[in-house]
C-alpha cells in the first residue's frame, strides 16, 4: 500500500484529510480496477475463459479483504467515496484545501 511509499505530491493534502492508509487503499483499489478491466479485455479478445475465471477470483478476493480492512478501520462507504472524489479532483488539479481544511472547488 502507498503508506509505505512516497505519496504523490498532488495527493498530500487529501492524505492530510483522510489519512495515508485510506488514500493508499483508495489508490490501490483504483489500480486494481483498471488492471482487472484490462485482464478481462485480454480474456475476451483471446477467448481464454480461464483468464476471466482467474480475474474474477482475484477481484472477489481483493474486494473481500478490502471490505474487511475498511470495517476494521471503521471506514464507511461514504468516507471512501469522498476520499476517492477528492483524489480525482486533486489529480485533475481542481481541488484546493487551505490550511483550515475546508474544501473549495476551483471551477
Amino acid at each position: 500500500m502507498i503508506e509505505s511509499r512516497k505519496m504523490p505530491e498532488e495527493f498530500e493534502k487529501v492524505a492530510e484529510t483522510y489519512g495515508r492508509e485510506m488514500v493508499g487503499l483508495v489508490l490501490d483499489a483504483g489500480l486494481c480496477s483498471e488492471a482487472t478491466k484490462k485482464l478481462v479485455e485480454i480474456g475476451r479478445v483471446t477467448g481464454r475463459g480461464e483468464v476471466l475465471a482467474a480475474v474474477l477470483v482475484l477481484a472477489r478476493a481483493f474486494n473481500s479483504v478490502s471490505t474487511a480492512y475498511c470495517k476494521e478501520k471503521g471506514w464507511t462507504e461514504e468516507m471512501m467515496a469522498m476520499c476517492d472524489r477528492d483524489l480525482q479532483l486533486a489529480f485533475a488539479g481542481k481541488l484546493i484545501i487551505p490550511e483550515g481544511g475546508r474544501i473549495i472547488l476551483d471551477s
